[in-house]
C-alpha cells in the first residue's frame, strides 16, 4: 500500500533532495563532517549514495550512523531494506528516534506491512505525526487509509483533505489520488492539471490518466503528442496500460510517427506487464497472427489470446475459439472452440453469441 520515502534533511530544514549538489553545498557539508558534525555527514552521503557502489555506501552510511546521524540512519534503512529488513526496520527507528521523520515514515510503513493490530495502530499514529511534519508520503498514506476505511474512519473529505497536503508537500501519489477523486466526480478541469503535476512527480498511474485527459481533451485541451509522452513515461514505469495506449498511438500515427513495429512492440511489452491492457494483448495477438510489424507467430498469437481471455476481454476468448476452430497456433478442437465461444458471450462479446457451433 505505501512506498518507502527517502531521508529528509536535519530536524527543522527543509527537504534535502530540494538542497541540490551544488559545489558549495558539497564543501560546506564536508567540512562540517570532517569536524565531526554528524548530520552533515550522513547528509553528504544522502548527496552522494547514488554514485557510490553499495557496500562503500552501506559501511559510510552505518559509520555516520553510528555517530549519531539520524539522517544517515534511514539512509542505511533504505540500502538494506531488500537484504536484510530486520536490520533495516532498526535503522528506521534509530533514524526516527533521532528525529529523522523519513525514518518515522519508512518505519510505519513497515509496521502497516506487518499485519499486526497493535503495530498497524502505532502505524497510523506514525503516519499522523509525519504528515504534520511534512512527510507528503504520510499524508498519502492516511488518505489511503481514510478513503478505504483501513485503520481509521472511513470519511472521503478527511481522505481529500489528507492527498491535499500530500500534493503539496511534493508527494506525487497524493497529487495522483486527489486528481482521480475529481475525476471520479467528473471534475475534469480540476484533475487534468493534478494528474499532469503527479506524472512531473514520477507517479505512473497520474502519468497514464494525463495520457487518457490530453489523448480525449477532459478537462484540458486535447494534445495527442503530448498524450504519448505521458503513456510512454506510464509504460516505462511499468504500467501495461501506458504501453498499450502509447501503441495505439504509434498504430495510428497519432501525435507520432506511425510504426508498426514499434506499436507491435508496445502491445507485446504491455500484455505482460502488471495493469496490463487486456484490449491491447488482443490487437498484439492479432498482429502476431497476421505477421503485421514482424513474423507471423500463430502459437504466441494464441498465447497473448489466452491471457486477454483469463483476464476477462470477451475478443479474447472470441480469438481463442476461432484458433480452436481452424486449429492454428494450436490443436483443432470443436469443444474448446464451443467452450470458449460461450465463454466470450458470457463476457459481453456479443458476436459470439450468435456464433454457430462448430
Amino acid at each position: 500500500m505505501f512506498a518507502f520515502v527517502a531521508w529528509m534533511a536535519f530536524p527543522g530544514d527543509g527537504a534535502l533532495a530540494q538542497t541540490g549538489r551544488d559545489a558549495s553545498t558539497v564543501s560546506a557539508l564536508s567540512r562540517a563532517c570532517r569536524g565531526d558534525f554528524a548530520m552533515a555527514c550522513g547528509a553528504l552521503l544522502a548527496l552522494d549514495m547514488d554514485r557510490m557502489r553499495p557496500v562503500a555506501a552501506q559501511a559510510k552510511a552505518r559509520e555516520s550512523c553510528e555517530a549519531g546521524s539520524p539522517l544517515a540512519c534511514t539512509a542505511l534503512g533504505l540500502l538494506l531494506a531488500d537484504s536484510d529488513p530486520a536490520a533495516a526496520q532498526s535503522a528506521y527507528a534509530r533514524g526516527c528516534d533521532g528525529g529523522d521523520a523519513a525514518g518515522c515514515y519508512n518505519l510505519a510503513a513497515l509496521h502497516w506491512r506487518s499485519g499486526d493490530p497493535v503495530l498497524r495502530a502505532s502505524a497510523v499514529t506514525m503516519f499522523f505525526d509525519t504528515c504534520d511534519r511534512g512527510i507528503g508520503a504520510g499524508c498519502t498514506a492516511l488518505g489511503e487509509a481514510h478513503a478505504s476505511g483501513d485503520g481509521v474512519e472511513r470519511d472521503p473529505r478527511k481522505a481529500r483533505q489528507r492527498f491535499r497536503q500530500a500534493c503539496d508537500a511534493g508527494h506525487a501519489r497524493g497529487c495522483g489520488l486527489l486528481a482521480d477523486g475529481y475525476r471520479a466526480q467528473r471534475d475534469f478541469a480540476r484533475a487534468a492539471p493534478l494528474f499532469a503535476q503527479a506524472c512531473s512527480g514520477g507517479d505512473a498511474f497520474g502519468c497514464l490518466q494525463s495520457g487518457f485527459a490530453l489523448e480525449d481533451g477532459r478537462g484540458i485541451d486535447a494534445d495527442e503528442a503530448r498524450a504519448a509522452i505521458a503513456y510512454e513515461r506510464a509504460c516505462n514505469a511499468g504500467l501495461g496500460d501506458g504501453c498499450a495506449s502509447l501503441g495505439f498511438l504509434v498504430l495510428e500515427g497519432r501525435g507520432t510517427p506511425a510504426n508498426k513495429r514499434r506499436a507491435r512492440g508496445l502491445f507485446d511489452r504491455g500484455c505482460y506487464l502488471p495493469r496490463s491492457s487486456m484490449a491491447g494483448c488482443v490487437v498484439y495477438g492479432d498482429m502476431v497472427r497476421d505477421g503485421v510489424g514482424g513474423p507471423r507467430r500463430a502459437d504466441v498469437a494464441v498465447r497473448a489470446y489466452e491471457r486477454a481471455c483469463t483476464e476477462g476481454e470477451g475478443l479474447g476468448c472470441a480469438r481463442m475459439g476461432e484458433a480452436f476452430a481452424e486449429g492454428r497456433g494450436i490443436r483443432a478442437s470443436d469443444g474448446l472452440a464451443k467452450r470458449y465461444r460461450a465463454r466470450a458471450c458470457e463476457l459481453g462479446h456479443a458476436e459470439a453469441c450468435g456464433s454457430p457451433s462448430p
